[in-house]
């Protein structure tokens, strides 16, 4: 009996057993076979979306994996090529990758839905190859890949691009563009059926990107980049070794030449992009070597060129623009144009630095240093030198070091490589301050400051009277400062303990002749250029100096800021006037035996027609010889000199003369093709000529 239990219950479990067996396969084959169908179905609805790219695009590959379970999709062998114009059939873009992987893929929602949700996308060792002509279409690319897309949103959590290579066809070769690798964490476009600008967003990207090498044929300039490293999760940016190479043609003469082997870029927000905004904490540019060359700006090709730059940077046209620290150190800038100047940058710092008011840049403090200036004036055979140059916009600071202007030919040479007389000119100075300056007004180039300060230059003058003179139109005092390529207003300018040498070779003789006076202070307040409607109407300076170490002169002009008049007073005091033989002898044919002038005081109007007004003066034992030149050597003119000694000028006037004798009457017209500092030197001496009864003898 037992024994029959036992069978029973053995049949019934291997009865049991057969049943979950056979429900086991039933449902793995049920199972099997709808992975098989679910396969199929994907595959052909995978076939189907990429189809409805056609004709705008063709896609071709090798094979196609789909695994629904996992869920995840392969492609192998990916061939795109895109067709923005479908009727140009030579013309496309094209792009090849090994295989393309798809993991954590929401098929459900792709087929049921216009949705693509992917976890993961990875592209392998591509090759993506643009077509020069097609870019310069707009939109034409983002036409293509996001408006006739088959979905109207995708999301992508994670997405590489590994060994990439992009090419650029142009003028039927292959150039590479660059090559290297793109991850971006929450890839999202919400509507494709919207401008990508307006609903594409992704959290974070990070790219290592080499042998960048592009043309930008907007302003023909190349631009090569050894390495871009993005990391957006540290958010910091490198570029190594920058280099921009001008693609000059006979259209295009401005162009910028660079190379600079770092660029970093920290607490950069490149999400911030797609918006149009460049936010970063810092940006640095070291060692770098800039040159930039600019035509004539009134040439014809070189407006072109300028206004093609102007439409590539609008295009760039950033709506939201900071950088908290923006420093560039250790740079040689080299300026071509007609004229060549080149100088170092030590250091610039400019902190918060943003574009956040009518599109015009602002920042909250600037601090540089430049070394090493050098700027050749091409024109009047002149180069300017500076050591040093420090601004710093915390302390409205403008300091500049060492300050050289020499002329590139000798003092002879010049005159005859110009073919007419001109002034050669070498003056040094050692400091130049400006202090309270506005610098946020200098890039609208305004220079508006309360002090500036020249002290202790050195300027010497000299001209050949041999040569023809030039007979162009000379300006009077303000027709000089509107020379100024700038609108200046500063309150005080000051020259301090200046030195001014004069020499001249006369039109007939055999030596030259100088004039030196040192000691000069002058003030002038205020310095206006380009005098507002509610602004003073004088300027008032005040001058003082050493003649020849002989004597002093002190005066006052109070001139117009608007109109080309002056009122000049002043007074010449203790001048022991032999001391100016070495002038007077070479230049005026005078010998100063002896003579004391004690005092000359002069009070003149000086218009842009004439000079008038008079002088007063005192002098005592003044002897004077009148010269001639004999056999190359000059020789007291005996007949002459008689006259002077005993008719025209009388050995001494002093205080106890009637002043109308010590008087003479300024009456002189301006000869406009003569410097300024010639017409008021000549009306004192049109002055002291009239004081003389027979002065109108004394030759001019």
């Amino acid at each position: 009996m037992i024994m029959k239990e036992n069978i029973s219950t053995k049949r019934k479990q291997s009865k049991k057993w057969k049943s979950v067996l056979l429900y086991s396969i039933t449902v793995f084959a049920l199972l099997f076979f709808a992975y098989i169908i679910l396969n199929k179905v994907v595959k052909d609805k995978v076939k189907e979306k990429l189809e409805q790219l056609s004709p705008f695009a063709k896609i071709n590959f090798s094979s196609l994996r789909v695994n629904p379970l996992a869920p995840s999709l392969s492609i192998s062998d990916v061939l795109i090529k895109l067709h923005p114009d479908t009727t140009d059939i030579l013309h496309q873009h094209v792009f090849n990758f090994s295989k393309a992987e798809f993991e954590g893929v929401n098929f459900l929602s792709m087929m049921f839905k216009t949705n693509l949700s992917v976890k993961k996308l990875k592209l392998n060792q591509g090759n993506i190859k643009f077509d020069e002509s097609l870019m310069d279409k707009d939109d034409s690319l983002q036409y293509v890949l996001l408006h006739r897309m088959p979905f109207k949103n995708i999301s992508i959590a994670q997405f590489e691009m590994q060994q990439i290579s992009v090419w650029i066809y142009s003028n039927g070769q292959d150039n590479l563009l660059l090559k290297g690798i793109v991850t971006a964490d929450s890839v999202e476009i919400n509507n494709l059926n919207q401008a990508a600008e307006n609903n594409f967003h992704f959290k974070n990207i990070g790219c290592s990107i080499t042998d960048i090498d592009y043309t930008i044929s907007q302003i023909n300039e190349r631009v090569q980049i050894k390495q871009l490293t993005i990391d957006s999760k540290e958010k910091g940016v490198k570029i190594d070794s920058l280099k921009i190479i001008p693609q000059v043609t006979s259209n295009h003469t401005n162009y910028i030449k660079a190379s600079i082997p770092i660029i970093e870029l920290s607490k950069f927000d490149a999400v911030k992009i797609l918006d149009k905004n460049f936010f970063a904490e810092s940006l640095t540019i070291n060692k770098g070597d800039i040159e930039v060359f600019i035509e004539k700006l009134n040439n014809k090709n070189s407006k072109h060129n300028l206004q093609t730059a102007k439409k590539f940077l609008d295009s760039m046209h950033f709506t939201g623009f900071s950088i908290n620290n923006f420093t560039l150190a250790k740079t040689k800038v080299r300026l071509h144009s007609k004229n060549e100047s080149r100088f170092t940058i030590e250091k610039i710092e400019i902190t918060d630095l943003n574009n956040a008011v009518a599109n015009k840049f602002d920042y909250s403090s600037v601090k540089c240093k430049l070394s090493n200036i050098h700027y050749p004036i091409s024109s009047k055979y002149r180069t300017l030198y500076i050591k040093s140059l420090i601004a710093d916009s915390k302390k409205e600071l403008l300091e500049i070091d060492s300050v050289r202007l020499t002329t590139r030919y000798s003092k002879f040479e010049l005159g005859k490589k110009l073919g007419h007389q001109a002034d050669y000119i070498d003056a040094s100075i050692p400091s130049i301050q400006i202090s309270k300056i506005n610098f946020k007004r200098l890039p609208d180039k305004k220079l508006i400051a309360d002090k500036a300060v020249i002290s202790n230059s050195k300027v010497y003058f000299f001209r050949d009277r041999r040569l023809p003179r030039e007979l162009k139109q000379q300006p009077m005092l303000n027709g000089y400062l509107q020379q100024i390529p700038a609108e200046v207003r500063i309150n005080t300018f000051k020259i301090v303990n200046a030195s001014v040498v004069s020499e001249e070779f006369p039109k007939a003789g055999n030596q030259s002749g100088f004039l030196k006076i040192e000691k000069i202070n002058i003030s002038q307040s205020p310095l206006l250029n380009h005098p507002y409607k509610n602004d003073p109407r004088y300027s008032d300076t005040y001058v003082e100096g050493s003649i020849m170490n002989a004597g002093l002169i002190n005066a006052t002009i109070h001139a117009s800021v608007k109109e080309d008049v002056c009122f000049i007073k002043g007074i010449i005091k203790n001048l022991d006037l032999p001391a100016l033989n070495p002038s007077s002898e070479n230049l005026g044919k005078f010998h100063i035996e002896s003579g004391i002038l004690n005092h000359l005081d002069f009070d003149f109007t000086a218009t842009g027609e004439k000079a008038t007004g008079e002088i007063v003066g005192e002098y005592h034992n003044l002897v004077i010889d009148r010269l001639k030149q004999k056999n190359g050597e000059q020789k007291v003119a005996k007949v002459p000199t008689f006259f002077l000694k005993h008719l025209i000028i009388p050995k001494n006037k002093d205080e106890s003369l009637n002043v109308a004798k010590r008087t003479g009457k300024i009456d002189y017209k301006r000869d406009s093709t003569r410097l300024i500092t010639f017409y008021f030197v000549k009306a004192l001496l049109d002055g002291i000529r009239a004081s003389f009864d027979l002065g109108f003898l004394l030759p001019k």
